[in-house]
């Protein structure tokens, strides 16, 4: 069993194989990226796509007005660099660097990046900023099953679905196996078949939905009909029941206006009252 130290210098081939699968799984998927990665792990991988890889990084120069930004924002927001590199496009690791030259420039004194730094003092730099090394003549053994491994997975072709595709075709090869036998017994035996009967066979499943009729027995619909009709009759008695209600109402009111007619000296006009 081989035994990987996960970290190290980034290879060009391992910034291939990350871009793949980057285009692949997202960016959500960082597990999955990194167990095509048998050297790295998921945060050293997502840390290489953020600092360097993401092409949406900006890595022109710095211009006079992106320092002057730079040093605004780092004075308002001390020690927030990922929050200050939104608004320049670049990675945090760009604006501490460039921000730590500039502070050097102002105070006179020698710049010396971090990774150099780390070098001559011989600690661990930061490799997910650092350029990846290029490729030599020949891949050695492990290279070369990194990229069969990252090919055969990101092609599809050791997933649940190859696996799904293998065993349809070989079932199909094995149904055209079956079907050519026994066609191949009833000519034996001196019986000729026509090729759309010998699917009808009942030994061989089929689809009932496609090869069985349905009975022509007409579908029964009195008890809904009569459902619908009963429900009619009730709507149709509520509305009466309405208009027969408000029609006893306005007799009603019609009796009292005669009534208060009768007792008042001087008669109404009937035109004005009158409903």
């Amino acid at each position: 069993m081989k035994i990987f130290i996960r970290g190290g210098i980034w290879s060009n081939v391992e910034d291939q194989v990350l871009l793949a699968a980057y285009m692949k799984y997202g960016n959500n998927q960082w597990t999955r990226i990194a167990s095509l990665l048998p050297k790295k792990s998921p945060a050293q991988v997502k840390a290489r796509w953020e600092e360097y890889l993401d092409p949406t990084l900006k890595k022109t120069p710095w211009t006079h007005a992106d320092d002057e930004k730079l040093l605004h924002l780092a004075r308002f927001m001390p020690m927030q660099w990922r929050t200050i590199s939104q608004y320049f496009n670049r990675s945090p690791y760009q604006c501490i660097e460039r921000y730590r030259e500039l502070i050097d420039k102002a105070t006179n004194t020698p710049y010396i990046d971090d990774n150099e730094s780390a070098i001559q003092h011989q600690m661990m730099p930061n490799f997910e900023t650092l350029k990846a090394t290029p490729d030599g003549e020949e891949f050695d053994q492990d290279e070369r099953e990194m990229l069969e491994e990252a090919r055969a997975r990101l092609a599809n072709t050791q997933g649940k679905k190859a696996r799904r595709k293998a065993r349809e075709r070989q079932l199909n090869v094995l149904r055209k196996i079956a079907k050519m036998r026994k066609k191949r017994e009833l000519d034996a035996a001196g019986l000729v078949i026509e090729e759309k009967r010998l699917w009808e066979d009942e030994e061989i499943e089929i689809d009932p939905f496609r090869t069985h009729k349905p009975f022509s027995v007409k579908f029964n619909t009195d008890k809904d009909d009569k459902a619908l009709k009963d429900n009619r009759l009730i709507r149709i008695k509520s509305k009466q029941k309405a208009v027969k209600k408000n029609l006893e109402s306005l007799d009603h009111l019609k009796q009292e206006l005669k009534n208060e007619e009768k007792k008042l000296e001087t008669p109404i006009d009937h035109r004005r009252t009158d409903l």
